[in-house]
Order: C-alpha cells, then sequence, then structure tokens
C-alpha cells in the first residue's frame, strides 16, 4: 500500500489512479499481489514453452485446470490424481 506525506500528493496519484483506469488499463487497478502473481505466471508460461510445451495463455492454462480440478474427487489434486492413473499403467 502506498503512504503519502501529504493530501495533495495521495489526492494526486489517486487521479491519476482513476484516468488510468477509465482509459482502460485494467492493470492499475490489480494489487501488488496480484501484478507479482501475474508476471510468476507469465515466467512459468515462458519456462514450459522453452522445455518443449507449446504456448498457451494464462486464460487456457487457468481454464483447462478448472475444468479439469471439477472432474476430481474432493480433496485430491490434480497432481495425485495424474500420479495415480500413471501408477496403473
Amino acid at each position: 500500500m502506498l503512504t503519502f506525506g501529504r493530501y495533495n500528493k495521495a489526492k494526486k496519484a489517486a487521479g491519476k489512479k482513476v484516468r488510468e483506469l477509465h482509459n482502460g488499463q485494467q492493470s492499475a487497478g490489480l494489487t501488488v499481489k496480484e501484478s507479482q502473481d501475474a508476471i510468476s505466471i507469465r515466467e512459468m508460461l515462458a519456462a514450459y514453452r522453452q522445455e518443449g510445451g507449446t504456448r498457451i495463455s494464462a486464460h487456457e492454462a487457468v481454464a483447462s485446470y478448472l475444468e479439469a480440478a471439477k472432474q476430481l474427487p474432493k480433496g485430491s489434486t490434480l497432481l495425485e490424481s495424474l500420479e495415480f492413473c500413471n501408477q496403473r499403467k
């Protein structure tokens, strides 16, 4: 969270943020943690692609994961389920 020593500086920063949001800059509405997560996700997807994986978007990765997770038994993870299936081969 940002802190300001003077009211006018805080008001100026808030006005800038409002303009960014108004102009469609959605990243202006992210928290620091959300921004860090987005960067981390981008880096993981880039590493996956460099290791020989296909190019996929963050949206596609999350959407696919959630669809798979909906089909899992309660309390199990996707990785646990894949390991179980691989043991049965």
